[in-house]
């Protein structure tokens, strides 16, 4: 098992967060990690383990110009989503051994093994999640059918020319809004099935379970596993959470009126929060401007947002 993730310096404690759990379930694969900035990459050499290789985005952007000639037109987010193609195809290229590469986003969290979804995979070249978007959050569905937080693309032909493709597409276009059929890198993954033979959609629903689809199902303990449906959670993707303060979090799970109480929150947020302020450097605390003046509309928008909170109990607070 081959994966690779990026992330920079103010998403150091999710990345660590997210590979120490992938370690803990599987202490046989091996990490890719592409630091996207030399602070991170000075921290991540400070902090290397075994099994994860630690490689400068300098090292990516000198093999391919089509890359770094985007930087300059590219929000920093929209420059990350261009790079994630690149990056597989970098590392296929340097270690010449390996016969497949799984993209991770850093705000997942393993809670098993992700074996079961190799095993799934079988012969197939290409392996992608859906959203599965439950209908409160059916709104979200143009901004694609799948998610780019686990992609896996095997060095067979088929699989090449996939990647290939996607590195073409989104060095062309991939900007952080809706334009018809293209939004970011992750639209572009709606019309695989059809373009590729060998494309395989991941039905576990313990694959990517989200704030966007975790209301869709049931959630249970049996033995010391968490089961979504009759499937074992394997990963779980930490969209939309925000630090309030150095030990609180807000999940914004409120949104899709899922309450935290009970399992949600003692076997899926407090673990990775916990594990979370582990990593963190000194918090600094992203403060609105308090003096600015709020409409009547805000005001109440903030009210009703606040009621929420208390009502899904939203903040969690880590003792």
């Amino acid at each position: 098992m081959i994966f690779c993730t990026l992330f920079d310096s103010n998403y150091l404690a999710q990345g660590l967060t997210m590979i120490n759990s992938l370690l803990k379930v599987n202490p046989n694969c091996f990490i890719y990690v592409v630091a996207m900035d030399e602070d991170c990459h000075n921290l991540l050499k400070a902090t290397v383990k075994e099994r994860v290789n630690i490689i400068n985005l300098k090292e990516v952007e000198n093999k391919y110009f089509e890359l770094k000639k985007t930087k300059a037109q590219r929000t920093k987010p929209e420059y990350y989503y261009t790079s994630k193609g690149f990056i597989c195809h970098y590392i296929i290229q340097k270690e010449k051994q390996i016969d497949s590469i799984t993209y991770l986003d850093s705000d997942l969290y393993f809670f098993s093994d992700p074996q079961s979804i190799f095993d799934e995979l079988k012969d197939a070249s290409v392996g992608i999640t859906k959203h599965n978007f439950h209908w409160l959050s059916l709104h979200q569905k143009k901004y694609g059918k799948f998610n780019a937080g686990w992609i896996t693309f095997k060095t067979t032909p088929e699989g090449m020319k996939c990647l290939e493709q996607w590195m073409v597409d989104c060095s062309n276009w991939c900007f952080g809004y809706l334009d018809g059929q293209k939004y970011g890198d992750q639209k572009y993954l709606d019309s695989w099935k059809e373009k590729y033979k060998s494309v395989k959609i991941i039905e576990t629903k313990g694959a990517n379970l989200a704030p966007w689809n975790i209301k869709k199902y049931s959630i249970k303990i049996k033995g010391d596993k968490i089961l979504i449906d009759d499937d074992i959670l394997i990963f779980y993707h930490f969209s939309k959470l925000y630090q309030v303060s150095h030990n609180q979090f807000k999940t914004n799970l409120n949104r899709v009126f899922v309450s935290t109480r009970g399992i949600i929150k003692d076997k899926i947020y407090l673990p990775y929060l916990i594990e979370l302020i582990k990593h963190q450097s000194p918090f600094k605390k992203n403060i609105s401007n308090s003096n600015k003046e709020k409409t009547f509309k805000t005001r109440l928008s903030d009210f009703e947002r606040k009621i929420r909170d208390y009502f899904f109990e939203d903040i969690i607070q880590i003792n």
